[in-house]
C-alpha cells in the first residue's frame, strides 16, 4: 500500500468518524458540520455564516 493511499484511508476514516460524532451529539454547530461535509466533498468550507 503507497503512502498516498494509506493517507487517503486514514483520513478519509477520521472524517466518517467525525461526522458520525457530530451527528451523534446532535450538534448544531452548522459551521463545524458544514466544514465536515466539505471535507468529504473534497472541498474547502466556504467563508459565509450561517445562522439557523
Amino acid at each position: 500500500m503507497t503512502t498516498e493511499k494509506l493517507i487517503r484511508e486514514t483520513t478519509r476514516k477520521l472524517q466518517e468518524r467525525l461526522i458520525s460524532r457530530i451527528a451523534e451529539e446532535k450538534a448544531y454547530d452548522v459551521p463545524a458540520f458544514c466544514v465536515a461535509i466539505g471535507l468529504m466533498n473534497g472541498t474547502k468550507p466556504k467563508r459565509q455564516s450561517m445562522r439557523p
